[in-house]
């Protein structure tokens, strides 16, 4: 697919998640469609049932099945809703910018962060709330919080080629939780030379019991609905 990707790439994944996560799926595609027109669109898609790509292909944004690269890297995958799919496989093009969103995150507004990424040689990542990287935390600097939610790679980062290198020398045989990807995520973008930052003032991350009033405020551009699709 890479070769009819004419421009910059936003990608989603999506798997065996309620009604609720089809329906986020939904509306972050329309609200990106709308704000980023300069950029192609795809939907990643795993484990579904024929209804539910039924359902995604009304849409009218390209689909890729990522079944195909279930033995990309030397870990066993879990079945069911799983974050580490999204990896699968880490680019779908390498000369292109090329961001990656979860279905739970619905963007409003334009980002500074986004447009400065989307015209530069840098990585692109989200703050966090806990900073939690599973097995990678010690190789987190201190302070640094990243969620995996949303995260981008300018051209000619090799993601797969460096997954590859690092994945063994962890000895990741499993993914233990999704703390694991996200800590994986986080070391090697912020290893980059070039880095930017999503704060949570601009996408605020929200669990059910939050405050969605309060964490609302004029930098806000979207919201990340954690939980979500469980």
């Amino acid at each position: 697919i890479a070769m009819y990707l004419k421009n910059s790439l936003i990608r989603w994944t999506i798997g065996p998640v309620n009604d609720n996560g089809f329906a986020c799926l939904k509306h972050s595609i329309n609200k990106i469609k709308n704000l980023y027109p300069e950029c192609d669109l795809l939907i990643c898609h795993n484990q579904l049932s024929e209804s539910q790509i039924i359902l995604i292909k009304q849409w009218n944004i390209p689909l890729f099945d990522q079944n195909d690269y279930k033995k990309l890297f030397t870990i066993d995958i879990k079945k069911g809703y799983q974050v580490h799919w999204k990896l699968y496989p880490p680019r779908i093009t390498t000369n292109k910018h090329e961001i990656v969103i979860d279905n739970d995150i619905v963007i409003f507004k334009r980002l500074k962060e986004i447009d400065e990424f989307l015209n530069s040689d840098s990585t692109l990542m989200c703050q966090g709330l806990n900073g939690l990287h599973g097995k990678f935390n010690k190789y987190i600097p201190t302070g640094l919080r990243i969620n995996s939610g949303l995260y981008g790679m300018p051209p000619n980062f090799d993601f797969n080629k460096i997954l590859n290198e690092t994945i063994p020398k962890f000895e990741l045989n499993s993914w233990e939780g999704t703390f694991d990807e996200q800590g994986l995520i986080a070391s090697v973008l912020n290893n980059y030379k070039k880095r930017i930052f999503i704060p949570t003032t601009t996408i605020p991350i929200l669990e059910s019991h939050f405050n969605l009033n309060g964490l609302t405020t004029d930098a806000c551009c979207g919201y990340h609905f954690v939980g979500l699709n469980v």
